[in-house]
């Protein structure tokens, strides 16, 4: 999407893309972008001018109009995936240990 946005005006791409962005996030009703830092490590990417320090701040800038991007959401999401991740091996484990204790009471070996 960058580079369609870049691409397609040079002047007003970061606003462009910022735009679509939230327009498909609402019409899908899936994230497309949790976090600029995601935009800019992309931008980063994508870069062949040298000029990565001015696009950071003309996104950054961006972003003051729509600073759905500025709240760190990309850390929230994952330390929500973290946590769901260790809920799932707590009850693994837990799930291993009624297994041995229910085999131990009928007289099963392993």
């Amino acid at each position: 999407m960058i580079t369609y946005h870049k691409g397609k005006n040079k002047r007003y791409w970061k606003s462009n893309l910022l735009r679509e962005c939230s327009n498909k996030e609402q019409l899908d009703q899936i994230p497309l972008l949790l976090d600029v830092k995601n935009l800019l490590a992309q931008a980063k990417t994508l870069d062949k001018d040298g000029h990565c320090q001015r696009v950071a701040k003309g996104i950054l800038e961006q972003c003051n109009y729509n600073d759905v991007y500025l709240q760190n959401d990309s850390d929230k999401a994952e330390e929500i995936i973290i946590r769901v991740h260790e809920a799932y091996e707590n009850y693994l484990k837990g799930i291993r240990l009624v297994s041995a204790s229910y085999s131990a009471i009928c007289g099963e070996t392993a």
